[in-house]
């Protein structure tokens, strides 16, 4: 509860921008429970990472002043932060051509977030081919 004492004395204050009241203690309590609900809604519902998780984990990162650990962040968004961003998408006929694989496949893999796959519609995928074929490599190893 130290973080919660420092906000009367900014709260007082006219704070003109949400970057000038979430700093310090503040913004990392604020990390701290977006990366628990981050794990809950993952771990209880099965629910995908955001778009939005890891520029504003990162944000908070720095606005707090704490040095969180890589592997922590990877948990909780999934994937490592270099891959956040993909430019080879295929569907999920083209990605099991290439990779000589069943689309059933693909989808499962796609769905339990073992390769780097964007939702669309109720059955279809877009998929990272670069990050599917790493874990079919993997598989094979």
């Amino acid at each position: 509860m130290s973080t919660l004492s420092a906000l009367p004395d900014v709260a007082s204050q006219e704070v003109t921008s949400l970057d000038a009241l979430v700093r310090g203690p503040i913004a990392a309590a604020v990390l701290r429970s977006l990366m628990r609900d981050q794990m809950r809604q993952m771990r209880e519902n099965g629910a995908g990472v955001q778009t939005w998780t890891l520029p504003v984990f990162k944000a908070l990162q720095e606005a707090s002043g704490v040095e969180i650990e890589r592997t922590a962040l990877v948990s909780v968004t999934g994937r490592g932060i270099g891959r956040l961003n993909s430019s080879s998408w295929v569907g999920v006929m083209e990605a099991a051509t290439r990779t000589q694989r069943s689309e059933r496949q693909i989808r499962r893999l796609a769905a339990s977030g073992r390769v780097i796959a964007k939702r669309l519609g109720n059955r279809s995928w877009l998929i990272d081919i670069e990050s599917l074929e790493n874990v079919l490599r993997r598989q094979a190893a």
